[in-house]
């Protein structure tokens, strides 16, 4: 992948105003007409020239910009895809192992045990059953990582996937760069709020638009903020590197023509609309 220095944008608006002001140094003290006319021909042509560098350095260094945050979605896709891996792996162990002590158990007649353990086991693995109806694996380990992660915070999460996101015309990694960003403000919001700690996810569609619900529990937004949510590096953390998850939310959510809406009360709902051009009716799958 080829990539544009900023630096040489920088250095060719430096070279063009260097060259006008000598252009100007010279309209200012040659006084001879003739020179002046074939200088002013060369010089309109070093200009634009110039001009024209700077337009494509600049339009290189935003696609540049913009494949950057791509593969970045596409390497925390990869990673959460191996943490999902690795977790039906020991789950699956676990539960293999599981089998062989009910069956043990069964050997020795002791069914009223088994019983009491088959009926632990099947409310410990229940959550593996939930991911199962995910349409995507890419949506679904994003999930099940965040409802990990949830419950390592002592926080009750929960999502209802209302439709197939695979008959319609948005990208994958722009969904889950959306859903991802969404709840990781959830999240870490509502681990600051006081008990019980709650965050939901619903999507669906209705009258023509993808309808994608966050609400957390957390901490109410001011009136004072809303307005400066979705600008790149505002964060109320005091900590660097922050305030670009909203920010590319809404890039993202701009690029398809649709709109955001916050709503913070008693709880703090983000609403994201997409509008949807054609959708292949598939049934549709939900998670309570």
């Amino acid at each position: 992948m080829s990539k544009a220095n900023p630096w040489f944008t920088i250095l060719t608006l430096f070279l063009q105003t260097l060259y006008l002001g000598i252009v100007n140094t010279y309209l200012y003290t040659n006084h001879n007409v003739n020179q002046f006319k074939t200088f002013l021909i060369c010089s309109n042509f070093i200009i634009c020239g110039l001009s024209l560098m700077v337009i494509i350095s600049i339009k290189q260094v935003f696609k540049n910009y913009r494949t950057q945050m791509e593969v970045d979605l596409l390497k925390g896709h990869v990673s959460e895809i191996n943490n999902l891996v690795s977790v039906l792996n020991k789950e699956r162990f676990e539960y293999t192992q599981s089998i062989k002590i009910i069956h043990t158990l069964l050997y020795l007649n002791n069914p009223d045990k088994a019983r009491t353990y088959a009926d632990r086991i099947v409310d410990r693995f229940s959550h593996v059953q939930d991911t199962a109806v995910v349409h995507g694996l890419a949506l679904e380990s994003l999930l099940t990582s965040r409802k990990k992660l949830a419950e390592s915070r002592e926080i009750d999460f929960q999502f209802n996937i209302a439709c197939n996101l695979n008959y319609t015309r948005f990208r994958t990694g722009d969904i889950c760069s959306i859903i991802s960003n969404l709840l990781d403000n959830a999240l870490e919001s509502a681990l600051i709020g006081s008990h019980p700690r709650k965050v939901s996810l619903e999507i669906k569609i209705e009258a023509g638009w993808l309808l994608i619900y966050v609400q957390n529990s957390g901490d109410i937004i001011k009136a004072k903020y809303k307005a400066c949510l979705f600008e790149p590096g505002f964060t109320t953390k005091r900590s660097p590197g922050r305030g670009y998850g909203l920010y590319a939310v809404r890039q993202i959510v701009d690029s398809y023509g649709g709109a955001i809406d916050v709503k913070s009360d008693k709880i703090t709902t983000f609403i994201i609309y997409l509008p949807v051009e054609e959708v292949i009716k598939h049934g549709k799958s939900s998670i309570g």
